[in-house]
C-alpha cells in the first residue's frame, strides 16, 4: 500500500469527526472551508 499522506482538510476533517461522527458531509465542507 502507498504512503498515505493527510493535509490540513483531512486532518481538521477527522478532528471534527472524533469529536461528533454524526457531522453530514455539508457540516464537515462548511467547516472547513470547502465545497461539499
Amino acid at each position: 500500500m502507498d504512503d498515505a499522506r493527510l493535509d490540513q482538510f483531512d486532518r481538521k476533517i477527522m478532528a471534527l469527526l472524533q469529536d461528533d461522527a454524526r457531522y453530514t458531509n455539508n457540516d464537515l465542507s462548511e467547516r472547513v472551508n470547502l465545497s461539499p
